[in-house]
């Protein structure tokens, strides 16, 4: 298994922790983790389904925001569902579970595990929908597949951006939204443009 992006997430995680014990500010850091935290644990959905269904890991990137994960093999049918769908699954089951509780950090877990499974539902590309979206897509037109898939990745990417320019003028300092929508528009030819299809170059 081949491991990339680590040195960089180390660094920006230690850049992270040195920021906030300059700071003084330990005790945000640590609610500020657990956002990260459900993010690892979509990610972890991912691998245990991938290998539930007889599939190894190839190669994982690390990024400080998730794992890019390539499969030593091309699930196809209703295991490349299964896996596609597991970290979703993963972070609403984790919402339902940590939700009801009276604990401020495991109900901002649990908020953070529904806004990344949202996140990752949506039907761009490299996200989890996206992914979900080529496999019906592929099973429905195979040819126009992949010119379907990235118009309406881009369509929701544009309702993103104008979603965030709203929000941008009546806050006045609210960037997140903008800023994901880019970072999205940028991942869908820095990551997604390397395969044209799901099957050749599996990745959750």
């Amino acid at each position: 298994m081949n491991f990339k992006g680590v040195l960089p997430t180390i660094i920006s995680y230690t850049i992270f922790f040195a920021a906030a014990a300059i700071t003084d500010c330990t005790i945000y850091t640590l609610y500020a983790l657990l956002p990260f935290a459900a993010v690892f644990i979509h990610e972890l959905g991912h691998i245990a389904a991938a290998a539930l269904c007889g599939y190894k890991i190839s190669s994982l990137t690390f990024y400080p925001v998730g794992i890019d994960i390539r499969l030593a093999g091309a699930p196809y049918g209703i295991r490349a569902v299964i896996i596609a769908a597991a970290g979703c699954a993963v972070n609403l089951l984790c919402f339902f579970v940590f939700g009801g509780t009276k604990n401020d950090a495991a109900a901002l877990f649990a908020v953070s595990s529904l806004l990344y499974a949202a996140v990752n539902a949506l039907p761009v590309e490299t996200l989890d929908g996206g992914v979900l979206l080529s496999l019906a897509l592929e099973q429905l037109c195979p040819r126009a597949a992949h010119k379907i898939c990235r118009a309406v990745s881009f369509a929701g990417i544009a309702a993103l951006w104008v979603l965030s320019v709203w929000i941008l003028m009546r806050t006045a300092y609210n960037f997140t939204l903008f800023l994901m929508a880019a970072y999205l528009f940028a991942t869908i030819f820095i990551r997604g443009a390397k395969s044209s299809s799901v099957y050749s170059q599996p990745r959750v």
